[in-house]
């Protein structure tokens, strides 16, 4: 975070440009040529895991510290500073590491012009390149964007559009690489106003992707700049000015507001659940250049810069916070910091080497002796991983017999040191592939990282295998963090079967006494076509599958038929066509369910051991489909299957000759809503085979015949309401109207004769309609005041 001052007065804005973000969606995911978590690296790798050095515990104190610099890091002594790490607001493929220090990729965001069109926003660097970062670069830690709040720079980013843009990056980067840990797009600073923003940017993540918004470490910047005013930070878009807070120029070193700043972001958090979270500052500092003054006549001298600084790591290091602060590292309120900046004198203060000289300045000394002070490093931290390519088993065919299948899967794996200090003689061990190495390990960044000479890997047969590298399995070397020792992959080589409908047809058979327009006298053929594929990664061997048929209220009406399928392949499939006679019952729906990979006479062994057993079967509903013709001049009844629905059709309906279809419809097909659904239908009209859009021209009278039954407690149709029973009293006919929500079918000529369990209605068009009862959902909430109590408890205070 940068400000400008202005030539005429000392007016200050806010930092960087912002450049936010490209729409991508999920053609990231494909735009891409993608590391899987199973792929071996595609290059060498140059660093492993260096985002979880913001994770503790930690191999050195020093390690928290960090700065902000320019591209020219190279230039400076930076082995004065003893810090950890370093962020230049870009990505790199290979970052320079001078003492140790791990860098932080962030990319950056532009939008278009038209600012709330995600899909005109570009991104530095591209989608390429952040995959070939993640290749080389597996575990570091990702900011997505810088300053979205920010209006004065750049193009700010409204919350409900970044809440897109985060979504489609981040998941970019966890498909290349789920070993990296991403971060939000810092905030200016943890004030009302932009902790407001943060809500937006949350809540519009739930509401559009029905998930919480994923974040492995939140990120902010902690400034001190008003929000009203000629200058300062400014209100961030999508948000009501009134909560800016308006700040002097003596507040830009309080370390109180600096640390009830923190406190609130930390309330934040736990208030989202992420309590549990660390938390970063990427940027922070004084910005006042040593020359200005404050509204005390205190000018911003390097001494005074200093003990804010200082004052801050004080609280960092020192200061615990049980109720917000993070379970992991003692409570503490904040993880790991960016001192802003580097070298950055020509405009503002804080910096810590003279540009021109390129000498350390009196904030670098005072930086350098804080963290010379600190203890040393106290041991290694060593870190491993591994992968498989599972290439090969997607090459497999069948063979007879089937259990002499083998496949050879290359793989690779790595140790790295995640510590300021080598180690020797590390034990390094892959007991699976019956591996075991001892080397030396170097401090992080001193070479790149090597692979190493692992054996391939041969499956013999299905299933499911782990394989683990561990590093320092006896624990013989001083470690900091024992958690990252070892890392398992589990090579899934198991068949998945998935079965699927293509085609179901059914049509009335027809008998010597029967004909087309006395339809299911003798029950009905149904013509299905089903696919079975395998999307395992092992062949699968022959299999039975099974079809029945029931009604809609589970009782089985045809006995449950078997076939055969082949062996398949990985990624291959195979077509099943299977004819069926299903005998009249005056259903007006009957549910197929085919279900593949079951136990019967053929196959007495059992089913197979798949990936995903949930997929082996389906459910479709065959719904009985009744027609009649209306003819301008003549009425026309038109009957459900069972009996249950009857329809009046008076003469002058139509003016044209048009064929009414009705289809029965299951409750469970149908858009949820503030009713229990009974019985459903759509009712369409058709001319020479095509569907039309017509409109009645007299009321349709439509007449229910329901049952005890229907009125009593079913799984399907009360799925949405908390109801043993229907009120007989309160049915009604509902349709899908405006707005895609069901409403009431208001009919003045209504008939309700319970007596009979009949209901008489009418309709004036042809949509989606449902016989049920309406509910209401009462939902507890409690208000909350400003002192913290709920409303409830305050106004039961002063009625007592």
């Amino acid at each position: 975070m940068r400000i400008r001052i202005c030539e005429s007065i000392a007016r200050l804005c806010l930092t960087h440009k912002l450049l936010l973000s490209l729409f991508l969606g999920l053609l990231l995911l494909f735009a891409v040529q993608a590391l899987l978590s199973f792929a071996a690296p595609a290059a060498p790798l140059h660093t492993l895991h260096s985002g979880y050095q913001f994770l503790p515990p930690y191999a050195s104190l020093r390690d928290r510290f960090g700065f902000d610099s320019g591209r020219d890091l190279a230039s400076y002594a930076v082995d004065q500073l003893h810090a950890g790490w370093y962020s230049d607001w870009h990505t790199n493929l290979d970052p320079p590491h001078p003492d140790g220090l791990t860098y932080v990729q962030l990319v950056l965001f532009q939008a278009g012009a038209d600012p709330d069109d995600p899909s005109q926003f570009t991104v530095i660097p591209s989608p390429e390149m952040i995959a070939q970062i993640a290749a080389v670069h597996p575990g570091s830690l990702w900011l997505l964007g810088n300053e979205p709040d920010s209006q004065n720079w750049g193009s700010p980013i409204d919350p409900e559009v970044y809440a897109i843009v985060y979504h489609d990056y981040h998941a970019l980067i966890e498909h290349l690489d789920p070993t990296a840990l991403i971060a939000n797009g810092s905030i200016v600073q943890p004030t009302p106003c932009r902790l407001e923003y943060l809500d937006i940017v949350w809540d519009t993540y739930q509401q559009t992707y029905s998930e919480t918004m994923p974040v492995d470490v939140w990120s902010v910047h902690a400034f001190i700049l008003r929000e009203v005013g000629a200058w300062g930070a400014g209100p961030p878009p999508g948000v009501d000015p009134i909560c800016g807070m308006d700040y002097r120029v003596r507040d830009g070193d309080d370390v109180d507001i600096f640390r009830d700043n923190l406190v609130a972001m930390r309330q934040w958090m736990k208030g989202k659940g992420e309590q549990n979270k660390p938390l970063i500052i990427s940027e922070y500092g004084v910005l006042w250049p040593e020359w200005y003054a404050d509204e005390d006549g205190r000018l911003f001298t390097p001494e005074r810069v200093s003990h804010f600084m200082t004052q801050t790591f004080d609280l960092f290091l020192n200061e615990t916070y049980p109720d917000v602060g993070y379970p992991e590292d003692d409570y503490r309120l904040v993880q790991a910091w960016a001192w802003y900046s580097l070298s950055d004198d020509r405009t503002y203060n804080g910096y810590l080497f003279h540009s021109d000289s390129k000498e350390i300045s009196t904030i670098g000394q005072a930086y350098a002796d804080y963290t010379a002070a600190l203890a040393d490093t106290a041991g290694a931290d060593l870190v491993a991983q591994i992968w498989v390519d599972m290439t090969p088993l997607g090459h497999l065919t069948p063979t007879v017999p089937f259990d002499v299948l083998t496949s050879t899967l290359p793989v690779t794996g790595t140790v790295a040191n995640l510590s300021q200090i080598s180690v020797t003689d590390v034990v390094i061990t892959a007991p699976l592939l019956g591996f075991q190495l001892v080397q030396d390990m170097p401090a992080r960044y001193e070479k790149d990282v090597a692979p190493l000479p692992l054996p391939e890997f041969v499956v013999t047969g299905p299933g499911v295998y782990d394989l683990s590298l561990f590093v320092d399995p006896a624990q013989a070397v001083t470690d900091v963090h024992r958690t990252n020792n070892a890392y398992t992959v589990s090579v899934d080589a198991r068949p998945d079967l998935l079965i699927s409908t293509t085609r179901i047809g059914i049509r009335p058979r027809i008998g010597i006494r029967q004909s087309m327009h006395s339809p299911g006298g003798l029950g009905y053929m149904l013509d299905i076509t089903l696919t079975v594929a395998n999307r395992g990664a092992w062949p699968s061997r022959p299999v039975s599958g099974a079809l029945g048929v029931n009604n809609v209220h589970g009782t089985l009406i045809l006995p449950e038929q078997r076939f055969s399928v082949p062996a398949l392949a990985s990624v291959a499939q195979a077509n099943v066509t299977q004819e069926l006679l299903v005998p009249a019952s005056n259903e007006d729906l009957y549910r197929l369910r085919l279900e593949v990979d079951s136990a019967d006479i053929l196959y007495p062994d059992g089913v197979l051991d798949e990936q995903d057993e949930d997929n082996n079967w389906v459910e479709v509903v065959i719904p009985i489909v009744v027609t009649t013709t209306l003819e301008p001049g003549s009425a026309a009844v038109l009957t459900s299957t069972s009996g249950h629905l009857t329809f009046l059709f008076p003469a002058g309906t139509v003016t044209r000759t048009t064929e009414i279809r009705l289809t029965p419809r299951a409750i469970s097909e149908l858009d949820p809503g503030p009713l229990v659904g009974v019985a459903a239908f759509d009712l369409a009209a058709y001319r020479d085979g095509q569907p039309i859009l017509i409109t009645p021209l007299l009321p349709i009278t439509v007449t229910w015949q329901y049952t005890d039954a229907d009125m009593s407690r079913d799984a399907d149709m009360f799925r949405d309401a908390d109801v043993s029973s229907l009120d007989e009293d309160s049915l009604d006919l509902y349709h899908i109207g405006e707005g895609q929500r069901w409403q009431r079918a208001v009919c003045p000529a209504e008939q309700r004769e319970p007596e009979l369990n009949r209901l008489s209605t009418c309709i004036q068009e042809l949509s989606t309609y449902v016989f049920g009862q309406e509910y209401v959902w009462f939902v507890p909430y409690v208000l909350v005041d400003s002192e913290g109590g709920s409303a409830n408890q305050r106004i039961s205070e002063s009625a007592n």
